[in-house]
């Protein structure tokens, strides 16, 4: 669960990711920018997308800048347009109460060569959120979660833990609806 939150926080990347991820150099050299992006929940899950839309009628953009959907029970995908398409396929597969096998899959930047290609080495982006998460996970087995505090920007991944919890209970299907359908949440990041 914590890998899949870590996923769809909207502002962990500054802080997690120096100098490998698109988002830190963007606050890096621009500073930090009120900025807004919209959660809906989906049938499967949530989506996470910037820019919002006028109101939840109107459907998702189909080339959003940035688009995290995280689809039961343990996938998440995150996809980038500028400044080129980018899409991440993450699984966190349960191996134990508080850990997981984390598999993934990344598209290629230019559209040469083999299509497929196994690597024998971890993307560094991916090795910085093991190492927060593993760090994390400590204090939480000792701790357990009372220690956590939630600020706005963490509007997605408390509601990603919401559906978790409803569908780990088998509630998903009959409850979905009583969470919020769509929400825009305007941070500084």
């Amino acid at each position: 669960l914590k890998g899949i939150e870590n996923n769809l926080g909207w502002c962990h990347p500054y802080f997690a990711h120096p100098w490998t991820h698109g988002q830190f150099f963007n606050t890096r050299f621009r500073g930090f920018r009120d900025q807004s992006y919209e959660m809906r929940r989906s049938e499967q899950g949530l989506v996470v997308f910037t820019p919002v839309t006028a109101n939840e009628e109107e459907p998702i953009p189909e080339q959003p800048l940035i688009k995290l959907t995280f689809d039961l029970p343990n996938r998440v995908r995150a996809e980038f347009w500028k400044p080129f398409h980018l899409v991440i396929v993450m699984h966190f597969v349960p191996t134990g109460n508080n850990t997981c096998r984390f598999e993934w899959l990344i598209s290629k930047l230019l559209p040469i060569g083999s299509r497929v290609s196994w690597r024998k080495w971890q993307p560094r982006i991916f090795l910085q959120d093991q190492s927060v998460l593993e760090s994390a996970q400590r204090w939480y087995d000792r701790e357990g979660d009372n220690f956590e505090r939630s600020v706005d920007a963490d509007a997605s991944t408390l509601l990603v833990r919401q559906i978790v919890t409803m569908a780990e209970s088998g509630n998903w299907e009959e409850k979905r609806s009583s969470l919020p359908l769509r929400k825009v949440v305007t941070v500084r990041a």
